[in-house]
């Protein structure tokens, strides 16, 4: 999905790392059950470093760093974790080089297994569906997967679409693919820059969505049938501006545009509607009825060891949470802020914390 660790630049920089700087593991027996109200934080690790974890924070605050290590000693999730997605006691975790997906009870933190992907796919991004599947980019072979989310069994191996394969979500009946291309590596390549529309049916292609250069996140809003998506400028155009997209999800149809800097990720308030995108200079508020844009939070990342790397929402507390991933090279932090922009709290998390979900 994502720039965040597919770029070529930022791949690149990750292979220079030898090694990352933790913090300790919390004692086990900190960690609450879920409907305590913690959050589970998805930390990627570092490509090739094999040291992805999965961090909790506890409503009481404290955090256990290694929730798979902690309660499964000589257990780890591999390398690198690029996504997850919560099925009622159970959350699965897209590992991308290591070509799995991974189980984990919430409750307890208990290791529930560990899921080859067909042939040598590469999974990425993760969507899950009404209708009892579960849909898993494979951003290595331009194509998705399908799984029985009851019995994690490949029901259907390979639907092909287009280039690097990146973001997944799912509105009503359909399926949408944002395929970015890669950046510059492959942005003339058919299908490059564009979000696929697929049936949850047959999985057959409904539409295709055009002129979205380096897409890479999907998000959407079924109270509202809206699909929010981020597009990137190319490396190759550093003074090009990005941008986000509000598409009507009964249409198919692009309904706005705002042009952003460096669009990297976004989230949405379900109750409000209105998405939250993490860029270049923080985080701006999109409001779909008015279509205003407010900057709630200013952030240059990249000065100092100091990058924002993803964001979140807390839908029970209604808290904006950002994935902190400080220098990349050693351990993050969660940042907690209220809709204003307000920071409220920060916690020790992971190596470069992507993804959250309770």
């Amino acid at each position: 999905m994502s720039v965040r660790i597919i770029a070529v630049i930022f791949l690149a920089l990750q292979m220079l790392c030898a090694s990352c700087v933790p913090t300790p593991t919390a004692p086990a027996g900190e960690i609450k059950a879920l409907r305590e109200g913690g959050i589970f934080v998805l930390c990627e690790g570092l490509w090739r470093q094999d040291n992805a974890v999965l961090s909790y924070i506890n409503a009481d605050n404290s955090v256990v760093r290694d929730v798979v290590g902690t309660y499964n000693p000589n257990t780890k999730l591999g390398d690198i974790a690029t996504d997850m997605v919560s099925m009622s006691d159970t959350l699965v975790i897209a590992v991308n080089t290591s070509r799995s997906l991974c189980l984990v009870r919430k409750t307890d933190g208990k290791w529930l297994g560990r899921i080859a992907t067909p042939g040598v796919k590469q999974p990425f991004h993760l969507a899950l569906a009404s209708n009892g599947k579960l849909y898993c980019t494979n951003i290595n072979d331009d194509s998705i997967t399908e799984y029985d989310a009851a019995t994690m069994e490949v029901t259907v191996p390979t639907v092909k679409v287009g280039p690097a394969p990146e973001g997944i979500t799912v509105l009503g009946k359909k399926i949408y693919v944002a395929n970015s291309g890669y950046g510059d590596l492959r942005k003339d390549e058919e299908g490059a820059g564009t979000i696929q529309v697929l049936s949850q049916q047959d999985l057959s292609t409904l539409s295709v969505i055009g002129d979205l250069p380096n897409v890479g996140v999907v998000r959407s809003d079924e109270a509202r049938k809206f699909v929010w998506a981020t597009f990137r400028h190319f490396a190759s155009e550093p003074d090009s501006l990005g941008g986000v997209v509000l598409i009507d999800g009964r249409t198919d149809v692009v309904m706005n545009l705002w042009r952003i800097k460096s669009p990297l990720d976004i989230t949405i308030d379900t109750l409000s509607g209105n998405a939250y995108v993490m860029h270049a200079a923080g985080v701006d508020v999109l409001d779909p009825q008015t279509l205003a844009t407010t900057r709630i939070i200013s952030h240059q990342s990249g000065a100092g060891s100091d990058i924002w790397y993803s964001i979140g929402f807390d839908h029970d507390r209604r808290l904006i949470l950002i994935g902190n991933a400080r220098s990349y090279v050693t351990d993050g932090e969660v940042i907690v802020a209220d809709l204003l922009g307000t920071i409220i709290s920060r916690y020790p998390v992971g190596p470069n914390p992507i993804s959250f979900t309770r």
